[in-house]
């Protein structure tokens, strides 16, 4: 169990494509409600949890086999002292040989790169190993040959429960050790052992070896709930995210004009202050309906709301979609952002937001000519002085209206540039 708690958190990282599916969703949540021990993941998730947990997995897979050999190296360091002096030569060499191959299947396990071998690769030590015992059994006595084999059957065992492989190549696993053991058992030593004596050894091994197997499969279902609930909590996140996102957009969007608001102009306009001078140059336009209370105190405020409305959408069309930042500044103003354009552009930009607005002859009884217009105040930034962009724009908004209102006025450059 201790490999399925160190990879939680990493059943946990971010599968965003995987999510992307619908039907891929749809079949995490209905999984989720599934009981593990009958919780079968479908193709599609059971690739995508081999390629999840592929480097946890190799590691687990190499890191058994080196535990192996060492194990088996301690092993050989007792050989002189238990196996009789002829045959010394022959169960150190298998031994080694053993070890060899233990090494080289972690070796191999290491550089693989991608899901798809370490099944074959674990079959492949194992196989190894019970050939190699088989060579070692025909040098010694049935005694030792009975010991060498519950050694194989131990190797074997520890694979079929801790290897981390598909439950079909765990399942050939097992047979062909439980093929290949039967084998070697019935085979040696057939003068030494009554047939009775090898079946009961046969049945009490390959019964254990298949036990092993279906514990490993338990932990296959306890792993693959972990990637599930991994699963429905990233989807928990990206729900909370998106959440988090529609109420950050509300909060700093006019609910009126759906424009964004003051909160929302000051953050950008402080993000936009707080780049380096050099790549900050942006014109900003203090627009004001004119006689915006008059046309409230005779139409009403539904009159006055629709204006505001009205008069939104009108100012964003002549902005740049996608470049240009709109916001409502506060009662009947607006306030907007144009990036690197020059004062020439911004002016001529300011301009084609009041004709759009004059030529759209929203009614206004009680303005001069009848229908609303705006004045607005246009300030351009040279790098360092972005702070003072809404101070200048405001009062070359005043002037256009103290000018006669329906007006178009560029501010006067920051002094320290004049004076230059």
């Amino acid at each position: 169990m201790a490999d399925l708690q160190s990879e939680q958190s990493r059943e946990a990282g971010p599968t965003t494509t995987l999510l992307r599916d619908p039907e891929t969703v749809a079949a995490v949540v209905a999984l989720s409600k599934v009981r593990t021990r009958n919780l079968a993941l479908p193709e599609k998730l059971h690739r995508a949890h081999l390629e999840h947990t592929w480097h946890s997995r190799k590691k687990i897979n190499a890191g058994w086999m080196l535990w192996a050999a060492a194990l088996n190296i301690i092993c050989t360091l007792f050989s002189p002292f238990i196996v009789p002096l002829e045959a010394v030569h022959e169960v150190v060499l298998g031994r080694v040989a053993i070890t060899a191959i233990l090494v080289a299947g972690a070796a191999v396990s290491f550089t693989l790169r991608r899901p798809g071998l370490e099944g074959w690769a674990t079959i492949a030590v194992c196989m190894s190993i019970i050939a190699v015992v088989g060579w070692m059994t025909l040098h010694v006595s049935p005694h030792l040959a009975e010991r060498y084999i519950v050694h194989a059957v131990f190797m074997c065992g520890t694979a079929i429960v801790i290897a981390r492989i598909r439950w079909h190549e765990t399942i050939r696993l097992t047979m062909l050790v439980v093929l290949a053991l039967s084998l070697l058992m019935a085979t040696t030593a057939s003068d030494s052992f009554s047939l009775a004596e090898k079946l009961q050894m046969m049945i009490f091994f390959d019964v254990g070896l298949v036990g092993l197997a279906l514990a490993r499969q338990a932990m296959n279902k306890l792993q693959h709930r972990v990637f599930i609930l991994g699963l429905v909590d990233q989807l928990k996140m990206a729900e909370i995210e998106e959440m988090n996102g529609r109420l950050h957009a509300i909060a700093r969007t006019d609910p009126l004009t759906a424009v964004m608001n003051r909160r929302g102009f000051d953050e950008a306009f402080a993000a936009l202050a707080s780049r380096p001078e050099s790549e900050t140059r942006v014109a900003l336009f203090m627009i004001d309906i004119d006689f915006f209370k008059r046309l409230n105190d005779g139409l009403g405020h539904a009159a006055g709301d629709e204006c505001l409305r009205i008069v939104a959408g009108l100012i964003s069309s002549e902005l740049r979609h996608g470049q240009d930042l709109l916001a409502r500044f506060g009662g009947e103003e607006f306030v907007a952002l144009l990036p690197g354009v020059t004062g020439d552009e911004a002016v001529a930009a300011a301009e084609r937001v009041r004709r759009a607005v004059e030529r759209r002859a929203i009614s206004n009884p009680d303005a001069d000519g009848g229908v609303v217009t705006v004045s607005v105040g246009v300030a351009v930034s040279p790098p360092a002085s972005v702070s003072r962009l809404v101070a200048r724009a405001d009062a070359a908004l005043y002037e256009a209206k103290s000018g006669g209102r329906n007006a178009v006025r560029l501010a006067a450059p920051p002094a320290a540039l004049r004076i230059a």
